[in-house]
């Protein structure tokens, strides 16, 4: 465990379109020992990159666009590391927020912190937090369902639908043909087949795509499967 500080600078930058990015500059506080422990030395490119939720790693790059570490400098008469940058690039919104005290750790190659609880996320990152735990909660729920019982009655393409869906706990449901055109009918639709291909949909012809469409508009997720 390593000590560090973390602090950011609300930041105006004119872009050449002529409008005004408004971001936060981050600064980051690292004693020598903290670097030297994932091998990053004076010279050397780094990368600060969030990786799940608020959670940051400090690694060591070969990218030739990021940073380099500088000399440390002596702030309190303690040797110190400024590591520098852009929050925007790191769904941090833009903001004032002084240095304050954040704990380091190493997971493999890497220095690991977390946001400290005042630093304020976009509405991006927000959404994809929402995103995640919801996508955690249906994985819990299905948890006690086994893969068995996900398939049963399923075979080939609709099986793999399914499993895929179960696995990565995404909302798709495979669909037979005969399936879409019964939900269609159901919605007040008139439908009937012209020929393998085409369908009379209200009156206009229409494709299977098209009926997928449409379907989705009632039931969100559907899949087409043929077999």
């Amino acid at each position: 465990m390593f000590k560090g500080k973390l602090g950011l600078l609300k930041t105006k930058q004119k872009l050449k379109c002529g409008k005004t990015l408004s971001y936060a500059h981050a600064t980051i506080h690292l004693p020598p020992d903290a670097l030297e422990a994932v091998g990053i030395a004076v010279g050397d490119k780094y990368v600060v990159k969030r990786t799940d939720d608020r959670l940051f790693t400090i690694k060591k790059s070969r990218n030739v666009s990021c940073r380099v570490l500088t000399e440390a400098d002596a702030i309190k008469f303690t040797p110190t590391h400024k590591l520098e940058f852009a929050g925007n690039l790191c769904a941090i919104a833009a903001q004032d927020m002084p240095l304050t005290d954040v704990d380091f750790h190493l997971e493999d190659d890497a220095l690991v912190f977390e946001l400290p609880d005042a630093v304020k996320i976009t509405a991006t990152q927000a959404t994809q937090i929402a995103r995640y735990e919801e996508r955690e909660r249906r994985k819990e729920e299905k948890a006690d369902i086994g893969w068995k019982e996900v398939i049963a009655g399923k075979t080939g393409a609709a099986a793999a639908v399914a499993l895929d869906s179960y696995r990565y706990a995404t909302k798709e449901t495979p669909v037979y043909m005969s399936q879409l055109e019964d939900l269609l009918r159901e919605e007040g639709h008139r439908l009937s087949r012209i020929n393998e291909r085409l369908y009379m949909l209200d009156g206009k012809s229409a494709t299977s795509a098209d009926l997928l469409q449409l379907a989705q508009k009632y039931q969100k997720g559907l899949v087409l499967v043929t077999d």
